[in-house]
């Protein structure tokens, strides 16, 4: 095995080492942000209204906590599975190009750097780049598709009933 190889190599697997963790990291930190979003909504919705004898002013304040909490939430588990996507395809394409490259030596143009902007412009191999641009996909997972409805339903039933609970709203 050539040294460039081996070198190019070890470049892959510390990346790939990297990628890995990353992926890891978000995927822990999206379904621990999802639980304790839906365990808190639930636990808002289970309990005695607390909110009832308030006056208008502070009930409005309440709502609009919920309100920016809810949308926070979203959004960020939204970015969460974004960048365990991207972790993922590039995990999965330095993969492919290191397994490719045991086998055969590669060509020099695959060696190129080229930024990445999904991953705030790293430098990778030219040949990592050019897989990744045709293995990231966009669209959701059958588990984010799901974990983000119910954070959207939950988000809603929540909303409902605080304001269905609160007497004077009831009462205009």
């Amino acid at each position: 095995m050539t040294e460039i190889r081996r070198d190019a190599l070890t470049v892959l697997c510390t990346q790939i080492q990297t990628h890995e963790r990353y992926h890891t990291q978000k995927e822990n930190m999206t379904w621990l942000a999802t639980a304790v979003y839906l365990g808190a909504t639930m636990f808002l919705v289970g309990r005695t209204p607390f909110w009832s004898s308030w006056p208008v002013h502070w009930f409005g304040a309440w709502l609009a906590l919920l309100l920016t909490t809810a949308v926070a939430a979203f959004l960020f588990l939204q970015n969460q599975f974004r960048a365990r996507h991207t972790a993922s395809a590039f995990f999965v394409c330095a993969n492919d190009v290191a397994t490719q490259w045991l086998v055969k030596p590669p060509e020099t143009e695959d060696l190129e750097p080229k930024a990445l902007p999904e991953l705030d412009n790293m430098l990778v191999f030219a040949a990592v780049e050019k897989r990744f641009r045709n293995v990231v996909r966009s669209e959701r997972s059958s588990s984010e598709r799901l974990a983000l409805t119910l954070v959207v339903l939950w988000s809603v039933a929540a909303g409902v009933y605080v304001m269905l609970t609160y007497p004077r709203l009831c009462a205009l």
